[in-house]
């Protein structure tokens, strides 16, 4: 049974879902934009993408990795240890797909088929490593990958040399990192690399998508002493 926060009031929607970095956060999941759930409900990845973070790190799918991050009350009511050492962020804050909007009655942005063609073409090639690049060839599209790329780094560099390791899923997570580390060379976090989107590959990313050594290493996550541990794995101290 899914288990569900405590009743707050409510808030007027917006597009704009913030990231949930919370004082001592050492490690960074890294999505790509927020979607309908997102909206929603006001906080990133409580949809799919939470449930198979959670399944990554705990083992269960019946709660959002990010809800028991954001309510700790709930985790120490399930035996779970404190997670507020785990962070996710997203490249964009707001809806790459007008579909978020519309299913929350939201206003669509002017530049919507613009940001969609963003999307559109970071999912068009496959992603082997960091160093990927794409090239956008209409104008109003490079703007938007640029505001969005400004927008990234203004939330992120921050928090750089807090974390100890960044978790990109997805391509076009994998995009905006390779972009960041072109600028930003030498972190002082290590990198987990070979993650697609939690809700885009849905249950296989569970079952296919993570290979058993990557599943062992997400499992790690779930206390501070491991996470050391990984991170020493990775060759990052």
């Amino acid at each position: 049974m899914l288990v569900m926060p405590p009743y707050t009031p409510p808030v007027p929607k917006t597009d704009i879902v913030v990231d949930l970095v919370r004082e001592g956060a050492i490690v960074a999941f890294l999505l790509e934009s927020v979607h309908t759930d997102e909206v929603k409900h006001g906080y990133p990845a409580c949809g799919e993408a939470g449930r198979n973070l959670s399944y990554a790190v705990l083992g269960r799918t019946d709660i959002p990795l990010t809800l028991l991050i954001e309510h700790p009350q709930i985790a120490k009511l399930l035996g779970i240890p404190d997670l507020s050492h785990i962070a996710v962020m997203n490249v964009s804050q707001r809806p790459l797909q007008q579909s978020a909007y519309l299913d929350n009655s939201l206003t669509l942005p002017r530049n919507m088929k613009t940001l969609e063609g963003v999307k559109r073409a970071l999912e068009k090639k496959p992603i082997n490593d960091l160093d990927a690049k794409i090239k956008f060839t209409p104008p109003a599209q490079e703007r938007a990958q640029k505001n969005l790329y400004k927008d990234f780094c203004n939330r992120f560099h921050p928090h750089r040399d807090r974390f100890k390791l960044v978790i990109p899923c997805g391509h076009i997570a994998y995009y905006f990192m390779s972009w960041y580390l072109e600028k930003n060379p030498d972190p002082p976090f290590a990198i987990l690399k070979g993650l697609g989107h939690p809700a885009k590959t849905g249950k296989p990313w569970i079952r296919k998508g993570l290979a058993d050594r990557n599943l062992e290493m997400l499992r790690k996550l779930v206390n501070l002493e491991s996470v050391g541990e990984l991170v020493r794995s990775l060759g990052n101290d």
